[in-house]
């Protein structure tokens, strides 16, 4: 009988284990729409300081303001409450400090170093892939990404799809301008997933400086993108209009 009550215990403990990881991947969820609402109204927001969708914006006004200090406030909760599957220690040092100082390929050798080669595959991915939308249900049902990695890549696609343009997405546009558009948008997408992933590998409630510097310039970098494909667009529309008139002559 004893036997049997030791045998059943691991039993029990896997059971435990499930139902934990169950509740962690339904609030993990919510979080992300919350998340990706908040985004929304920043992405639309109309800054004070120019009035201008289209400007850049200064990196102190970003941080302090209160849409932005509401969502890290948000992470901040999130990362304590399920501290124990995050496997996070509160009085942990920050290990990832000088993270701006770093090149890409020491980013890389460092984020291969603390993720899993899962990880690290999903994230190209993402960085490889055409403008679309970050499906966060392969996220979610992935066994193979640790609770901190589904975290951290449920954050960052809430970000990244709530600045998704739709109208990139479904305009009917020069095949030239949306290859440059893709490949500066790789550009912006490879700097904030490794500098935003190795924050969170550290102790995101002392790294949210660092992640806030990352979501700022990625933001900000497809910002400009944005506005340079339109820019491109409208250029070949105009020649697109030219080059009618001249037929028509």
């Amino acid at each position: 009988m004893i036997g049997i009550i030791f045998a059943c215990k691991p039993f029990a403990e896997n059971i435990s284990q499930f139902d934990q990881n169950k509740v962690y991947q339904k609030e993990l969820k919510s979080f992300y729409e919350k998340q990706c609402s908040l985004w929304n109204k920043f992405n639309t927001k109309s800054f004070t300081r120019t009035g201008d969708l289209n400007s850049v914006i200064g990196y102190d006004e970003f941080e302090n303001d209160e849409l932005f200090q509401q969502i890290k406030i948000d992470l901040i909760a999130f990362c304590k409450e399920h501290q124990d599957i995050l496997n996070y220690n509160l009085e942990e040092e920050q290990q990832y400090q000088n993270i701006n100082e770093l090149t890409i390929d020491e980013r890389n050798s460092l984020l291969n170093q603390s993720a899993s080669h899962e990880f690290c595959h999903t994230i190209q991915n993402i960085e490889n892939s055409d403008y679309s939308v970050i499906d966060i249900e392969s996220i979610l049902a992935n066994p193979s990404l640790s609770p901190k990695e589904q975290l951290c890549l449920i954050y960052m696609s809430a970000v990244i799809n709530s600045s998704t343009d739709k109208d990139i997405l479904s305009f009917n546009s020069s095949k030239d301008c949306l290859g440059v558009f893709n490949k500066g948008r790789r550009v912006c997408l490879r700097d904030y997933l490794v500098g935003c992933a190795l924050s969170f590998f550290g102790t995101p409630f002392l790294a949210t400086l660092q992640i806030a510097y990352s979501t700022y310039q990625y933001i900000e970098c497809d910002k400009t993108g944005k506005a340079l494909y339109k820019a491109c667009t409208h250029s070949y529309s105009n020649q697109e209009t030219d080059s009618i008139k001249k037929t028509e002559n």
